[in-house]
């Protein structure tokens, strides 16, 4: 796509910044919890961490090194959908990329950008699934979940595990048909990014937790500055979800209230 962008770059195309009446300080924070979604598992680098050599300092640097590069394709790959499609078409399109890539190579161009969405998505799936599988499966072996989720197969699969999660997405699915496919997948989205926005909300106060008794010094400041950016930027971009998600995101937490209260007696 980026390349397809510099073949068919128009700057006519490109749309304003702010193209609708919304106030610009909350269509941001819209943006920013949407935009997550792009970030949103580069956390689970940490999962494997007893596979690592030397995690310590490997894990850091592939997180960094993750961040920077997902941040240059999304913006690279944003502009150059947005110069080649006009807004007018842009904004009901249902597959942006395909129709960026029909303008410029033709018929050609949607079915090679539909074949590279369809070997995306089953990577993405694969590496979602088995992330999954390993989360729920840790959390069991610490005790924060019944026995049930150690459950594993002749293979070593925490079979459990998927079965329950695939399940719960597949009644999420259902129950949110009406909206869509588009706005079902925004839904889904924003549900999933929050759910991670939250886990990284509570890190920053464990992280401000565990500063408290490290010894003074330029580190422990910088790791402080840091901390608190980090919470600010997680709550405006929690506070830009909209009431809708926030309240399907705290049902959630409420549902895993009882089970975490079981588990800790």
């Amino acid at each position: 796509m980026i390349v397809l962008g510099v073949i068919g770059f128009n700057s006519d195309n490109l749309p304003a910044v702010n193209p609708t009446d919304a106030n610009p300080f909350v269509l941001l924070a819209t943006v920013t919890t949407l935009v997550m979604w792009s970030f949103v598992g580069i956390e689970t680098a940490t999962v494997p961490a007893e596979n690592f050599v030397s995690p310590e300092k490997t894990i850091p640097k592939v997180l960094i090194a993750a961040v920077l590069s997902v941040l240059a394709i999304y913006i690279l790959v944003s502009i150059a959908v947005a110069a080649i499609v006009p807004a007018d078409e842009l904004v009901d399109s249902t597959a942006p990329f395909a129709l960026a890539a029909t303008k410029v190579l033709g018929a050609s161009g949607g079915i090679l950008i539909a074949f590279g969405a369809l070997i995306s998505t089953l990577g993405s799936l694969n590496a979602n699934t088995l992330t999954a599988g390993n989360i729920t499966f840790a959390a069991a072996r610490d005790k924060l979940l019944p026995k049930q989720f150690l459950t594993l197969s002749a293979a070593g699969t925490p079979v459990f595990s998927f079965i329950l999660a695939g399940s719960f997405v597949s009644l999420l699915l259902l129950m949110n048909y009406t909206k869509g496919l588009i706005n079902a997948f925004i839904f889904f989205a924003m549900l999933s990014t929050l759910s991670t926005l939250i886990a990284y909300l509570f890190c920053a106060m464990a992280e401000l937790k565990f500063l408290k008794n490290e010894h003074p010094g330029t580190q422990k400041n910088t790791a402080i500055a840091l901390t608190f950016g980090t919470f600010l930027y997680t709550f405006f971009a929690i506070w830009g979800a909209g009431m809708e998600i926030v309240f399907y995101s705290f049902m959630l937490i409420l549902l895993g209230m009882p089970i975490y209260a079981w588990m800790r007696e």
